[in-house]
């Protein structure tokens, strides 16, 4: 099995430097741009199956980067909740809550405001890659989430914990990944031109 997962394109929260979260926070111009270079990218490629979060970024993406696809909807790929962060800028955030902040940010765990942990946005993650992996006769599987979707199957696939602070990820950018019997495999990292 083959999948295509591709972070959202330019949010407004992305713009703003603030946390999105699970709120519905829609695509800039450019965001809308983004995804029409992702679907560039996926040109030609036929899917057995679209999968997306359920966020109003990422199902905005969909429709642009698969155009006529019907995703299914998700909550096991949405963002990580980052509780009563949501909508605040990051500068927001380090100035009411300081140390704590900054420590829950670099440790990717929002549990303190209400959020989740990077665990539980991982068990999440890989739980539903779990089962996708279990179907039978599917060959192609495009999956539109976030940063944290895109950064989880990479640690699913290679069995790592790779901190963010330690990866790029570009809007409305491609990764390809393959799952089967010869094991789980990177083909391509965080493509933004022709596949």
């Amino acid at each position: 099995m083959k999948l295509y997962v591709v972070r959202h394109g330019q949010s407004g929260a992305n713009l703003e430097d603030r946390h999105a979260g699970w709120r519905p926070v829609p695509l800039t111009a450019l965001g809308r741009q983004q995804a029409q270079l992702a679907r560039k990218s996926l040109e030609g490629v036929a899917f057995d199956r679209v999968y997306c979060s359920d966020l109003r970024r990422a199902k905005e993406t969909a429709a642009i980067a698969l155009p006529g696809s019907e995703p299914i909807y998700t909550a096991a790929l949405r963002e990580i909740c980052v509780g009563k962060l949501d909508g605040l800028t990051f500068a927001e955030c380090e100035k009411r809550y300081g140390q704590d902040y900054l420590d829950a940010e670099r440790r990717q765990d929002f549990s303190a405001f209400g959020g989740e942990t990077g665990e539980k946005m991982r068990r999440r993650i890989h739980g539903f890659l779990s089962e996708l992996e279990k179907l039978p006769h599917v060959e192609r599987v495009a999956i539109i989430g976030h940063e944290g979707t895109v950064r989880e199957t990479l640690n699913y696939v290679l069995g790592t914990v790779i901190p963010l602070e330690h990866m790029e990820i570009q809007n409305a950018s491609v990764s390809v990944f393959s799952l089967g019997e010869d094991g789980r495999k990177l083909l391509h990292w965080n493509h933004t031109g022709q596949l």
